[in-house]
């Protein structure tokens, strides 16, 4: 088993015809699984690119897409998203790993998984299973060093610059979710192009944009006012906000205000609330969590989270525009507000 950096050195010389990219941080194996296809386009001509998550696999599907050849291409790409290990059953995954065996070298499979929730024993059983040259590798969350760096090193490469108090101060604001960091960056750059990036243009640009047009986004939610809701999405869209990322914000908002609720049922008081969770003493997340309580009751809450878990997965995994995605899943959630118990 590897690591980022391993893996990132392995594939700048070669591409291996399987991969298994798993761990905690899903923004590292997205990002491993585009280059790795970036790379072997650029090796190979007549590429197909198939995409399948893993909740619509069919494995005879899968059998004929990897051994049939395409009527336009002789090489395949095929990256299978969101890999649950556990949810195969033993006949099933007998079948899938004879299916990697037959992989050509003229063709790529990418494995991708989040295995957080994994058992150990599951996860290694699977990993174990694999094909001999599966290339497996492991990609965990960034270190707090690592986000700063990364921070810094994207401005660069961006025409901007940012110091590292600057860096820091953008990373506590967005809790190390790497999408939206790379999301607001980017962004950042481009509106102080050859100039540094000072904690007032953090602070006009992402905490607006992203904390304070969420929390907006949360009251139009709970108003049942569908086209305030969408108006606003469709203007974050328009600022340069990545649909990905307006979900993240929106599920940390809505994580917020379940975990409120728990404390309010826990004996636990404010300073162990803060401390168990990280948040600042007055934290304003912490306020508007109190002023939504409420609002929605945990079993709605839970009925949002996983739609928008559900159109997080699909909008990392499908063809399908992000921006209609992410609008026809607020649509989702006014309806299930407006149905709670």
């Amino acid at each position: 088993m590897i690591n980022e950096k391993t893996l990132y050195k392995d594939i700048k010389n070669k591409i291996d015809r399987l991969y298994f990219l798993h761990g905690s941080e899903p923004y590292l194996i997205d990002k491993y699984k585009n280059l790795i296809v970036k790379f072997f386009q650029k090796q190979n001509e007549d590429i197909e690119l198939i995409k399948i998550s893993f909740d619509d696999l069919d494995l005879s599907v899968l059998n004929d897409e990897i051994n049939s050849v395409g009527f336009f291409s002789t090489n395949k790409i095929v990256c299978i998203t969101d890999v649950k290990i556990s949810k195969f059953k033993k006949n099933d995954k007998d079948f899938f790993i004879e299916i990697l065996q037959g992989v050509s070298q003229g063709s790529l499979v990418i494995l991708c998984a989040e295995t957080s929730s994994e058992k150990t024993t599951t996860l290694n059983s699977f990993i174990k299973s694999l094909p001999q040259d599966c290339v497996v590798a492991k990609l965990e969350s960034r270190t707090r060093s690592e986000n700063i760096d990364f921070i810094v090193k994207t401005a660069k490469k961006n025409g901007s610059a940012i110091d590292k108090f600057e860096a820091e101060f953008l990373l506590d604001l967005l809790k190390s979710d790497m999408f939206l960091i790379e999301n607001e960056v980017l962004k950042l750059s481009s509106y102080k192009v050859n100039e540094k990036i000072s904690v007032k243009d953090i602070d006009d640009l992402v905490k607006k944009s992203v904390e304070e047009s969420v929390f907006l986004l949360l009251d139009y939610i709970f108003k049942k006012d569908v086209k305030s809701s969408i108006e606003l999405v469709q203007s974050l869209i328009y600022e340069g906000q990545d649909p990905i990322g307006i979900s993240g914000a929106l599920v940390m908002s809505l994580i917020d205000v379940y975990r409120y609720k728990l404390m309010k049922q826990s004996p636990m008081d404010q300073q162990e609330f803060n401390s168990k969770f990280s948040y600042k003493p007055n934290d304003f997340r912490v306020k508007k969590a109190s002023w939504n309580d409420k609002k929605v009751n945990v079993a709605t809450l839970e009925k949002i989270l996983m739609v928008l878990y559900e159109t997080d997965k699909k909008m990392k995994s499908s063809s399908t525009d992000n921006n209609i995605m992410f609008e026809c899943c607020i649509i989702n959630i006014i309806n299930i507000y407006k149905e709670r118990i």
